[in-house]
C-alpha cells in the first residue's frame, strides 16, 4: 500500500491531518479531514444498519450507544463496506449487550 494511504487511514481514526490535503471550496485540511471522518464513521454505520435491522430494533435505544463503543475502540477498517458488518458482529458477540 502506497504510503499516501497509510496516513490518509491514520488520519481518519483520529491521527495527524497531512498538511497537503486540499479540502473542497475554501476547506483547509482539518476541516477536510472532520467532514472526511463523519463521511467515514457514517457509511460504516450505515452498512452494519443495512446488514443487521432485527437487531437495531431490538437494541432500540440503546444502539447509539453500543455502536459508539464500538466505533472508540474499532480501528479495523476493511476496504469494502461489505465486510465491515462481519467486524462489528465479532464484537458485539463479545461484549455485554443485551442479545
Amino acid at each position: 500500500m502506497s504510503h499516501w494511504f497509510e496516513v490518509f487511514r491514520g488520519a481518519i481514526f483520529g491521527g495527524d491531518v497531512s498538511q497537503d490535503l486540499i479540502g473542497a471550496g475554501s476547506a483547509d485540511a482539518a476541516r477536510a479531514m472532520r467532514h472526511y471522518r463523519f463521511q467515514h464513521e457514517a457509511k460504516m454505520k450505515e452498512a452494519v444498519a443495512a446488514t443487521f435491522p432485527v437487531l437495531l430494533r431490538y437494541l432500540g435505544e440503546s444502539w447509539d450507544g453500543l455502536w459508539n463503543e464500538f466505533w472508540a475502540q474499532n480501528r479495523v477498517s476493511p476496504r469494502s463496506l461489505d465486510w465491515f458488518p462481519e467486524v462489528f458482529l465479532g464484537y458485539y458477540l463479545l461484549s455485554e449487550a443485551p442479545g
